[in-house]
């Protein structure tokens, strides 16, 4: 790859709002983000680009890096703040988080090694997505009106909650492939 190219693709990355036209913000309509990224891939595609063409400057690659980056909301809110110029908590291993985030999150991972069955894996996620979405409006709110100062346990929050998220679907998972097994 020529070194232009991965200065270009650096700087999509360090900021992917600029690669698809948007001004940095957390709140974004996702069906025009989606419509931009496919006119992007369609105009940038390997196939339909001349190979010499010295413009040539992004590929699909760096598209749907700086695509995935926008959908996730935590990845757009630890781009945000390092758009900022706000350090990232817990990026160079650090404990991130207040005490009481911590024992909540705590309590949630105690509840899901206890959960057995389907229906309170359900409840579960149901409560860590209602915690996940005022978390995420919390976030957009403070950064819109300049609040940035919360911006860190905010995103520290949000991390720890999709974690959580994540840990749920795992669960899941499991159950289903006992009860396969049952089967």
């Amino acid at each position: 790859m020529k070194k232009e190219n991965v200065a270009v693709e650096n700087l999509f990355m360090s900021n992917p709002f600029e690669l698809f036209g948007l001004e940095p913000s957390f709140r974004l309509d996702l069906k025009a983000l989606d419509a931009v990224y496919f006119r992007l891939q369609k105009h940038y595609h390997p196939d339909k680009m001349d190979q010499n063409e010295s413009s040539i400057l992004l590929n699909s690659s760096t598209i749907n890096a700086a695509y995935q980056v926008l959908k996730n909301p935590v990845k757009r809110a630890e781009t945000l703040l390092s758009l900022l110029g706000i350090p990232i908590p817990g990026q160079h291993g650090e404990t991130a988080g207040t005490e009481i985030m911590l024992l909540d999150v705590l309590e949630f991972q105690e509840t899901l090694m206890m959960c057995e069955d389907h229906e309170e894996s359900l409840e579960i996620m149901a409560e860590l997505e209602e915690s996940f979405n005022e978390e995420q409006h919390l976030f957009a709110e403070s950064f819109d009106h300049g609040n940035f100062d919360v911006l860190p346990d905010i995103y520290v929050k949000l991390s720890y909650l999709d974690r959580l998220r994540k840990q749920v679907i795992e669960v899941e998972e499991q159950f289903f492939k006992r009860k396969a097994a049952f089967h």
